[in-house]
């Protein structure tokens, strides 16, 4: 073999040792890459699902203060109830004391009289809780009070301590109604005229006069630029929603214009319905107008 041909394979050996080199390198980068793009999706995605695991939870740890805010208010809705009823019944209790002992010689019905027209005074003093005199099982003071039927009556007699005891009387005839929907009484039996002594307050009336302060407080709620509480009922009636207090409208009445039809609206307020349902709640992804700009529609 010449010298010429041999410096030609030499040549070819080369440069095809040179190719399969640049083959070589170029599929360990193109590995690298392909290795380093899924290393980067796999980052992402965990990055994603770690943002959206810290965004639920935020979204969490916000609702269950506001839940928890509720049942404080409704709990201090019945203390605050309890608390009237009795300071009430006991300032009758103690003018009912006094004027017997000034009128220890007057006869019982015209000593009740008096008492009466005492207490009438007291009731017209602008005030949630109302009072009442039963005696001998009938409703004496205040005639005609259609708050405390004959069944409520029943129920307060059976109850009636002289030290003094609460109860929950339904008005509605309703076993099924809560306690926010019956009357708070307290009565305390005066012996010596076997007279009943008692004060109510519903319960409800109580939870309207804070519930305004309440929606208020939650309607300012805020997280981040756009993050915010909505309330609403079971019904459909929105109560807070976009930062601010709406009461007595629909949900899709009061958004309705911002979408294609109210039929989308109401499916948002279906799927809101169906995740409060589950035992612990759930999350739903929906768009909605924006906070800041409620022209704009935006995924939640």
């Amino acid at each position: 073999m010449s010298a010429e041909n041999k410096r030609s394979i030499v040549s070819s050996f080369t440069v095809t040792a040179f190719i399969l080199l640049g083959i070589l390198t170029a599929s360990i980068i193109v590995l690298m890459i392909y290795n380093g793009y899924k290393d980067f999706q796999s980052r992402s995605h965990e990055m994603r699902t770690t943002f959206i695991k810290n965004k639920k939870n935020r979204i969490k740890e916000e609702v269950m203060r506001v839940v928890r805010s509720i049942y404080y208010e409704a709990n201090r809705a019945e203390n605050i109830a309890r608390s009237i009823t009795r300071s009430r019944a006991d300032e009758i209790y103690s003018m009912v004391s006094n004027i017997y002992t000034e009128h220890n010689r007057t006869k019982d019905n015209e000593m009740i009289d008096i008492i009466s027209r005492n207490l009438a005074f007291l009731n017209g003093i602008n005030r949630i809780e109302r009072s009442f005199l039963i005696k001998d099982d009938q409703l004496i003071f205040p005639k005609g009070n259609i708050s405390l039927n004959r069944r409520a009556i029943s129920e307060i007699v059976a109850s009636v301590t002289p030290e003094g005891a609460w109860r929950y009387v339904d008005v509605y005839n309703d076993s099924s109604s809560t306690n926010q929907n019956k009357l708070l009484v307290f009565t305390r039996r005066f012996t010596p005229l076997n007279l009943i002594i008692g004060s109510y307050v519903n319960i409800a009336t109580i939870l309207e006069n804070i519930k305004e302060e309440l929606l208020n407080r939650v309607a300012n709620i805020r997280y981040e630029k756009e993050g915010y509480i909505f309330i609403n009922r079971f019904n459909g009636e929105a109560l807070v929603s976009n930062g601010r207090v709406i009461e007595g409208r629909k949900l899709w009445d009061a958004f309705g214009k911002n979408y294609k039809k109210i039929s989308e609206v109401k499916e948002i307020f279906n799927k809101e319905l169906s995740a409060a349902h589950k035992k612990n709640g759930g999350y739903i992804y929906y768009s909605w107008e924006k906070l800041t700009s409620p022209n704009k529609i935006s995924p939640k």
